[in-house]
């Protein structure tokens, strides 16, 4: 979906219709990352700027669809990290799905890597709204790491007003030229994901250094 069709959607629903596809879209992204939340959320800025689309309500129903989406991956963390424990009864599929070697040494390692994530993830819950295609598996480590729904929550919040914010910002600066905005936005995706990538590389030299001296 671009933004301009985005706009077009929204532009021609009542305001209150508006509002309720601005808060769903942002819960969809969560649940299903390749979901173009952040287009709609644009979208939605823009019409603040635009169209007189009330600001409170747009910052409002985001953000409920932000939270919303993020408890639910939360607590699918939590209910895996039980799986994984033995805590949960399953069924015999999944029970046989359990003793499986490869499911096993899976739900080990994310457990082990929401436990790491547990020390340093409210700044990544704090930055999740910048982290395109990712930050509904934050919320799911989250979950696994044992870290606290509330504080969770909260620097979720953050980053969905800092995030709101930006895009109001961008709404203003660049008015109707939505050609000019979705370029902006673009641009930052493609920087965003060429940071997590030398992020992730970073983070597998480092891991394989360690492995290497640990068998020595």
């Amino acid at each position: 979906m671009s933004l301009i069709e985005a706009v077009s959607l929204l532009a021609g629903a009542n305001p209150g219709v508006t509002l309720l596809l601005l808060a769903l879209a942002s819960l969809v992204e969560y649940v299903f990352p390749p979901f173009p939340g952040d287009t709609v959320t644009v979208a939605g800025a823009v019409l603040v700027v635009t169209s007189g689309l009330s600001l409170p309500g747009m910052l409002v129903a985001t953000l409920i669809g932000s939270l919303a989406g993020a408890a639910i991956d939360f607590h699918v963390g939590v209910l895996l990290a039980r799986t994984a424990d033995g805590k949960v009864p399953s069924t015999r599929f999944a029970s046989r799905l359990a003793r499986s070697a490869l499911v096993r040494q899976a739900l080990d390692g994310a457990e082990r890597s929401s436990r790491a994530f547990a020390r340093w993830g409210e700044v990544a819950i704090a930055l999740n709204r910048f982290l395109p295609g990712i930050r509904a598996f934050l919320f799911v480590a989250a979950g696994m790491g044992n870290m606290r729904f509330a504080r969770v929550m909260f620097f979720a919040a953050i980053s969905a007003l800092l995030w709101n914010a930006l895009l109001v910002s961008a709404g203003v600066a660049l008015g109707a030229n939505l050609d000019r905005i979705e370029s902006v936005f673009r641009t930052f995706g493609l920087v965003a994901w060429i940071v997590l990538g030398v992020a992730g590389a970073l983070l597998l030299v480092r891991w394989a250094i360690r492995r290497r001296r640990a068998g020595r």
